[in-house]
């Protein structure tokens, strides 16, 4: 059952599972293992195509509906032709009512027959998956009506191992698993088994005995068997949350990054995005192939003449900037990106590759979309600015104003009195209905109130109604997830750092090792720490948090109450020396605090205390200390009481200011700028686009120019009990 289908993604088998069922493999003749198939006869001189097939569903025929699986096509396709050389002629979309039994097959045998040994092909598939008698299967658009079976793993496998080509990359948003969450818009992939067996011919079961024997073929997916891949709406728009994970991912690693890089760079997003859909825990993606290809390029760099990355790769995901105005543009295609209202783009030059932080000519504040394109206002840095130029996504757009709520098997009557005592409460909140997206679900049982995330299931609190602090206390949990919210908002998708961080426990009986790491895509567990107590992992914070470059770093913690305050650095550790400012160095890995001992260097420790619940911590990192400092300002100024809404937008538009800082002219002829950035011969500079020296920049008239400002941030979440 490999990635073919329509709107959203098809789930992931087990991995050893999955591989039987990736389109990737056929089977030989000599007993029975499954190798990709080979090209017979000398390699054809045709040069190299990269080619690819989207295949996305969201209006099936029998089954229940989906809403981002053509989102996550239009995406793919953005990032695939903006990022890794594809063009639009040589990518193949097929979607709801093409996306038929016959009409995937049908592609699938036309993909077969265009790809030559020495392409690239690409294939993805979002929709809907089941399972049939341990099979699992591709629910096409018309599945599950009449006669129509599902494209079972064998018929799919068949076609997929002829498939020439020297890189296949294959990768489903889906899943088999069958089940399904009580969420509004976050709904899992997949539908009950098919019953119907006399539509499914038996066939030999066959067992691979070595999945991966060439270096040519990769799966990845959105989860496990035993996991939901979900679709749900993130920023404002429906999609896959994987391939929304993946096409932030794809669009910001480096050109050559390797499968594992992209894997590592998808869970980063992961933990971003998990706080805003109410999930405590998130599907594990997968990545499978031989372990030498995960470790090479996931898609081979553009080649320039053989000599390895083309000059013409561009750093990241960008869309084209076309002027209206005097400070107005359309970015043409950038709600593929994330171009809702609020979001802030970077304008570059046109012909840019390398997007260099704080050197954009513009920042793009989007106000309004108009189909895939986004109107936007911009604030230019001196002089005017001409169309051809190029935007790359800098913040996602802010949370809504207005808190969406959806009240779940609750009597009109009493619905009506509980909006009514929620709104006191936390203000501007939307009571919505069924197939809209909500922030919270409530359900009332008895007289116990009980608040869920947007999925519907992860608990975030309980509330008697009979008491008469139940409306404050429910507040409280969804301020906390309107603070959270805007603290995720602040993300720098341009930028060039690499931060993670992971909660580390000790595990007393380990020889010669004394940390382990908790699984990064689940809420940490840990009990508040009672008087007189010794500090264990269970009761103390530790972090473990390395930086790819020498950076400033700033741990923001919001707690379960809705405050927010910073942890670090805090007057203990100023005091005692410890990593002063907050600087690190560059892939240094260190942990915070040091020890949980009496005496450690840090002078602090973080102790868990009442009440109980749901902790987001967000940790940011910049390469230079005003934004460091910028940071630590205003959140302070939003620590007391209830967090202050209007000073957390304010450092949202700070941060991407950041983007413009150090501002110099750029040549008003765009052919005097070369694709590398650099200026043509016998022109004025033009826009500083060189990599940067860890010194410093140097301008092509032979300056030297400090380092220009960068920052990023990730994300944990961590559950308190009593």
């Amino acid at each position: 059952m490999l990635s073919l289908s329509g709107s959203e993604a098809m789930k992931m088998k087990t991995w050893k599972t999955v591989l039987l069922s990736i389109a990737m493999l056929t089977v030989s003749a000599a007993g029975g293992d499954w190798v990709l198939a080979q090209s017979s006869g000398p390699a054809t001189q045709n040069p190299p195509v990269r080619r690819a097939l989207l295949i996305g569903i969201n209006k099936y025929k029998g089954v229940p509906q989906l809403r981002g699986s053509i989102n996550d096509v239009e995406t793919m396709r953005q990032i695939l032709i903006s990022r890794f050389g594809f063009t639009m002629k040589n990518i193949a979309l097929l979607t709801d009512e093409a996306a038929t039994r016959q009409g995937i097959l049908s592609a699938l045998e036309r993909f077969v027959k265009e790809t030559n040994p020495q392409d690239i092909a690409y294939i993805h598939y979002s929709g809907h998956g089941s399972l049939v008698e341990g099979q699992r299967t591709l629910v096409p658009q018309d599945g599950r009506t009449g006669e129509i079976p599902d494209i079972v793993d064998q018929e799919f496998k068949e076609i997929i191992g002829r498939l020439r080509a020297q890189t296949t990359i294959v990768v489903l948003d889906s899943c088999n698993s069958g089940t399904a969450t009580r969420g509004v818009e976050v709904r899992t992939r997949s539908v009950p088994p098919d019953t119907r067996l006399a539509l499914y011919p038996r066939t030999r079961q066959v067992v691979p005995l070595s999945p991966f024997k060439t270096e040519r073929a990769l799966l990845m997916a959105a989860a496990p068997f035993d996991q939901l891949a979900l679709d749900a709406s993130i920023e404002g728009r429906p999609h896959g949350v994987f391939t929304y994970a993946l096409a932030r991912s794809l669009g910001a690693v480096k050109a050559d990054a390797s499968a594992r890089e992209v894997e590592a760079a998808v869970k980063r997003e992961y933990k971003r995005i998990a706080p805003l859909l109410g999930r405590s825990v998130m599907p594990e993606p997968q990545v499978e192939g031989a372990d030498t290809r995960l470790s090479k390029p996931i898609l081979p760099p553009v080649e320039s003449g053989g000599a390895g990355i083309s000059s013409n790769v561009a750093r990241l995901a960008w869309v084209e900037v076309q002027v209206t105005g005097p400070d107005t543009a359309l970015l043409l295609n950038a709600v593929n990106l994330g171009g809702f209202p609020g979001s802030f783009w970077a304008v570059y030059a046109p012909n840019e590759i390398n997007f260099v932080p704080g050197r954009a000519l513009a920042l793009a504040v989007v106000t309004e979309v108009k189909g895939r394109d986004a109107l936007a206002r911009l604030e230019l840095s001196g002089g005017g600015m001409k169309s051809g130029g190029r935007a790359v996504l800098y913040a996602p757009p802010p949370p809504v104003a207005r808190v969406p709520i959806f009240f779940r098997d609750v009597p009109s009557q009493r619905r009506d009195q509980l909006a009514q005592a929620i709104r006191q409460r936390l203000g501007d909140v939307e009571i919505v209905g069924p197939g809209t997206f909500a922030r919270w679900v409530v359900d009332l049982q008895g007289d116990t109130l009980r608040l869920y995330g947007a999925d519907g299931s992860t608990e975030a609190g309980s509330f008697s109604v009979s008491s008469a602090q139940w409306a404050d206390n429910a507040a409280l949990v969804m301020s906390r997830g309107v603070t959270a919210g805007q603290l995720l908002s602040m993300d720098n998708a341009s930028s060039r750092l690499r931060l993670e961080a992971r909660v580390v426990a000790h595990e007393q009986n380990m020889r010669g090792r004394g940390i382990i790491t908790v699984s990064d895509l689940q809420e940490s567990i840990f009990r508040m720490r009672r008087p007189g107590e010794a500090r264990t992992p269970e009761n103390s914070l530790q972090l473990e948090i390395r930086a790819s470059e020498d950076s400033y770093l700033t741990i923001v913690d919001v707690d379960s109450q809705g405050g927010v305050n910073v942890l670090f650095p805090n007057p203990y550790s100023r005091k005692a020396g410890f990593y002063p400012e907050g600087k690190v160095r560059g892939g240094e890995t260190l942990l915070l605090p040091d020890s949980l001992q009496s005496g450690n260097q840090a002078k602090f420790h973080w102790d868990y205390s009442p009440p109980p619940g749901s902790d987001t911590i967000r940790i940011f990192a910049s390469t230079d200390l005003d934004t460091a400092k910028t940071i630590r300002q205003y959140i302070r100024g939003s620590a007391s009481g209830k967090p202050d809404s209007k000073k957390l937008e304010q450092l949202r538009t700070k941060l991407a200011r950041v983007a413009t800082r150090g501002l110099i002219t750029v040549p008003d002829d765009p052919a005097a700028v070369t694709p590398s950035g650099g200026p043509a011969t016998g022109t004025a500079p033009g826009p500083l686009t060189s990599e940067s020296a860890p010194q410093g920049l140097s301008s092509s008239a032979g300056q030297t120019r400090p380092r220009q400002p960068d920052w990023t941030a990730t994300s944990l979440s961590i559950m308190v009990t009593e």
